[in-house]
């Protein structure tokens, strides 16, 4: 697994230089993914060991598949009250947030029924973006208007003989790391 990361410090050292890092759930310093709660939660650690820097806040779906886990109270995640606070506390750090829409569904996916409130979702997170004046990485739009198929930028698991409903291959991790290095 290295998802976007990668990709995007290779863009941005390309443009930018060799001292540029691109951090994330894999390095032991960040967090793993979760439910927005989770970044709430650890935004604080992750700011005082990086100090100043560009956090791009992206979210996968999960507070969407999964609102009845531990930290989601009475099945509901509060996804917008968590990414509010998540701004507030990076920019407490001098930091700059940087705030991104979830990816769509796979639509041949057994998830595609998904894809609504996901785009309720986004419509959230993009008023959001807005009156916190945080630069917005329109991922949505980037895969709905992308050359390919949209299924063409998932993964395909072999073992379970089906598409992934939320997780990319490289050519969609590629599509992420781009939108990134544009807002960049």
């Amino acid at each position: 697994y290295a998802g976007y990361p990668p990709i995007l410090q290779n863009m941005l050292r390309a443009r930018i230089g060799s001292q540029v890092n691109v951090f994330c759930q894999m390095n032991y310093s960040w967090f793993p993914g979760g439910h927005a709660y989770t970044g709430d939660e650890k935004i604080n650690a992750a700011m005082e060991h990086h100090g100043p820097a560009k956090v791009m806040i992206m979210l996968g779906i999960i507070d969407i598949v999964d609102p009845g886990a531990s930290g989601c109270e009475d099945h509901e995640c509060y996804t917008i009250e968590h990414l509010t606070s998540i701004i507030t506390k990076i920019r407490s750090y001098k930091g700059t947030p940087l705030l991104a829409t979830v990816t769509p569904v796979n639509p041949v996916s057994f998830r595609a029924d998904l894809q609504d409130v996901i785009e309720e979702l986004n419509v959230e997170i993009r008023n959001l973006a807005e009156f916190q004046s945080v630069p917005l990485c329109d991922l949505e739009a980037i895969f709905q208007s992308a050359p390919l198929p949209l299924e063409d930028y998932y993964a395909y698991d072999e073992e379970e003989e089906e598409v992934d409903w939320a997780h990319f291959n490289d050519l969609g991790y590629q599509l992420i790391a781009e939108a990134w290095n544009e807002l960049l």
